[in-house]
């Protein structure tokens, strides 16, 4: 569709950075090293069948039962589920250099592309070297007010449609906050008009994305069928979509953020610092689909998480509430505030520890290791599940508990860094994960700000797990303006 975008000449790129060094394991240490303990389950399709219908419960029991680590098959390949704070540190930072993304990110090619959620190498340095200003701090006082902005609107629309006494699902209009929010800082332009067509889209490759990683047979996903094509549908029209808002800033239609440099502008102003050619069209389709939609959604849907669990716990709620009063004394946050919402903060923290934004990782050994004297095969995939890790009981008494003075200092003071991932850690932590918590905070405040909220049912709201987290069915309140 914008193949005769012509891009703009760059200057020569700079060199990437070096790779992860790999720390390797010699022979004599792999074969005395323990093997894995493996979970009692059917061979070769045990884990897909035993973890329905919901995942994330299923590997908690495993990690209950076994401890610290424990292996499946899926497929007749190794899959070790690990529970403990040293094997986090140890594939994700310390030896990062042996571990690449496991087979389930790339099969989300089909929809992602090269995107930075699935890419390798140096690639993704490439790609996280371009995008890093982007979330540097000379950009969160804008960022924030941007945030402001759109949870102003966010509540005005929760307002007009409770005005008669009738609840709402809070999920799609958070959604719709948070995709505003992204668009903007990304690319200084508002889809608003495209907002209802574009949650289809999000849910339609949200939803196909999950099912075409646990699938037992993932080319069964792109025979011909309707759920195939919908899936085609959906991501045609996100290129629509991304299509014309770079033709627009390239033939001059839009401008960039006058607050400074987009990431949209700085992109195509950018060089590929490992071929030092100019970005192609393919190239910043991929990068700005995985920035919108894995970025948005997850916040969002933590957004959507916080308000839940206050409205279940009245005692925080009040606290909260207090807090954001006191603070912004009924003005729109900003910047300054947020290191004065702590305990707004805390809630936020302590939401993302029973939802992680993303509930779990995975990464491949590319050679023979040992962790915590346990024998890691080369090729075996390693899963890191924040949503378990953050259930165990020996770092989180009583887990399943929802208690926000979790985050104080001293609380945290002896707990183990990696006890706690929920944005990833070492090389490839998120590199939104400051973004995301200021986002959470600030519509999070205005909400509380602007409402008293009530949920519409005591029944407790199940999770549904895709990428991210998201509420079942949603989540539906009453919300009465404050006097």
């Amino acid at each position: 569709m914008a193949t005769d975008i012509q891009f703009a000449p760059v200057e020569a790129a700079p060199r990437p950075r070096k790779a992860a060094r790999r720390i390797l394991t010699s022979r004599e240490e792999f074969r005395a090293a323990k093997r894995v303990p493996k979970a009692k389950l059917l061979p070769f399709v045990g884990v897909l069948f035993a973890s329905k219908p919901h995942p994330p419960s299923f590997f908690v029991r495993m990690a209950n039962e076994y401890g610290e680590i424990v292996g499946f098959d899926i497929a007749g390949k190794p899959l070790y589920l690990v529970n403990h704070p040293d094997y986090i540190q140890h594939v994700m930072q310390t030896n990062a250099g042996n571990y690449r993304k496991s087979d389930f990110y790339y099969r989300l090619k089909a929809m992602f592309g090269d995107g930075m959620l699935v890419t390798e190498n140096e690639l993704w340095r490439s790609k996280r070297t371009l995008a890093q200003p982007s979330f540097r701090r000379h950009r969160f006082d804008h960022y924030c007010n941007v945030m402001a902005e759109c949870g102003t609107n966010l509540c005005d629309v929760v307002e007009a449609e409770t005005r008669d006494g009738q609840p709402i699902n809070i999920v799609p209009k958070v959604m719709a906050a948070a995709l505003n929010v992204a668009t903007r800082t990304l690319m200084n332009c508002d889809l608003a008009e495209d907002k209802d067509r574009f949650t289809e889209i999000i849910t339609t490759i949200m939803v196909q994305s999950e099912k075409r990683v646990w699938s037992l047979f993932e080319l069964l996903h792109d025979l011909p069928t309707k759920a195939r094509a919908e899936r085609l549908q959906a991501i045609a029209d996100f290129d629509a979509l991304l299509y014309k808002v770079i033709k627009d800033r390239m033939e001059g239609r839009s401008t960039p953020d006058p607050a400074g440099p987009d990431m949209l502008q700085m992109l195509l102003e950018s060089a590929c610092p490992v071929t030092g050619e100019p970005l192609s069209l393919s190239r910043l389709r991929d990068d700005f689909l995985t920035m919108v939609l894995a970025g948005h959604e997850t916040t969002a849907v933590s957004i959507a998480w916080c308000l839940y669990m206050l409205c279940r716990h009245p005692e925080h709620m009040a606290t909260a509430r207090e807090e954001v009063d006191r603070v912004l004394g009924g003005r729109q946050p900003t910047y300054e505030d947020l290191s004065e919402l702590k305990f707004v903060k805390m809630v936020a923290q302590e939401t993302m520890r029973l939802y992680p934004p993303f509930w779990t990782m995975s990464r491949a050994a590319l050679a023979d290791d040992e962790v915590r004297g346990y024998r890691i095969p080369k090729g075996a995939t390693i899963m890191l599940c924040p949503y378990v890790m953050h259930r165990n009981p020996e770092y989180w008494p009583e887990p399943e508990k929802f208690d926000p003075y979790r985050f104080t200092p001293e609380a945290g003071a002896d707990r183990p860094k990696h006890a706690y991932f929920p944005f990833g850690t070492g090389p490839r932590q998120c590199i939104a994960n400051h973004f995301a918590m200021f986002e959470a905070q600030i519509m999070v405040a205005q909400m509380l700000q602007r409402f008293d909220l009530s949920l519409l049912t005591s029944k407790e709201v199940e999770s549904e797990p895709m990428i991210s987290l998201r509420p079942k069915q949603g989540i539906h309140f009453t919300a009465r303006p404050r006097l």
